[in-house]
C-alpha cells in the first residue's frame, strides 16, 4: 500500500465518495466499506438525505456525512428504515480505522447478518424483482475467472471479444518486443 499523500483530487461519485474523498485525502479500504455502507443506506431506505444536492454542491454534501456522526437527529433521517443498531455500529467501525488498517470484514458481515436477522429476513427470502420464487444465492461460485458466453449486440459473443483482445494484445507485445530488440540492434 502507498503512503498517502498530502493532499488527493477527489475521486468518485458525491453522493457515495467516503469522508477521505471529499476533504481530498487518499482513499484506503475502510473508505470502500463507508461509501458501500452510503449505497446500501440508499437502497435499504429509498434515499440519503443529501440526495437532491448535486455534485457541485459537495461542500453541503460533506457537510451532511460529517453530521450524520455528530448530530442525532441527522443521524436518524440517514438511517431511515434502516437497521439503524447495526448500521450505526458499522459507520462507527469505520471511523476507527486508520488509513492503513485492515478491515475485519468478518465483523462487518456479523452486523449486516444481525440485522437480517432482528427484521426476520432469510437468505432464502424471494428478491424484490422475482417475488414468487426464493432466492438460492448465485448457481455457481464466483471468482473462477471463467468467461461467461452473453450474447451481444450484432450476434457476436464475449467469447469472441475475449479471444479477439487476447489476440490483439499479443500483437501489441509482439510489436513491442521487435522495436526494442531493433532500438538494441541498432545501438551496438
Amino acid at each position: 500500500m502507498r503512503t498517502p499523500r498530502v493532499s488527493a483530487p477527489f475521486r468518485g461519485t458525491t453522493r457515495y465518495a467516503p469522508l477521505a474523498a471529499m476533504v481530498q485525502q487518499d482513499q484506503a479500504r475502510k473508505d470502500d466499506i463507508e461509501s458501500w455502507l452510503y449505497m446500501v443506506v440508499e437502497w435499504t431506505s429509498g434515499g440519503l438525505p443529501w440526495r437532491k444536492l448535486k455534485a457541485h454542491d459537495r461542500e453541503k454534501v460533506l457537510m451532511y456525512k460529517q453530521d450524520v456522526r455528530t448530530k442525532p437527529d441527522i443521524l436518524e433521517d440517514f438511517l431511515y428504515n434502516c437497521p439503524k443498531k447495526e448500521f450505526t455500529r458499522i459507520l462507527k467501525y469505520v471511523d476507527t480505522l486508520g488509513y492503513y488498517a485492515v478491515p475485519d470484514y468478518s465483523f462487518i458481515y456479523y452486523c449486516v447478518q444481525h440485522a437480517a436477522t432482528a427484521n426476520k429476513i432469510k437468505d432464502t427470502d424471494p428478491l424484490d424483482w422475482d417475488p414468487d420464487h426464493p432466492y438460492f444465492g448465485p448457481i455457481e461460485i464466483p471468482g473462477e475467472g471463467k468467461v461467461i458466453d452473453l450474447e451481444v449486440e450484432g450476434g457476436a459473443s464475449t467469447k469472441d471479444f475475449s479471444k479477439r483482445h487476447a489476440k490483439e494484445k499479443e500483437k501489441d507485445l509482439s510489436d513491442k518486443t521487435r522495436k526494442i530488440k531493433r532500438a538494441a540492434g541498432s545501438k551496438k
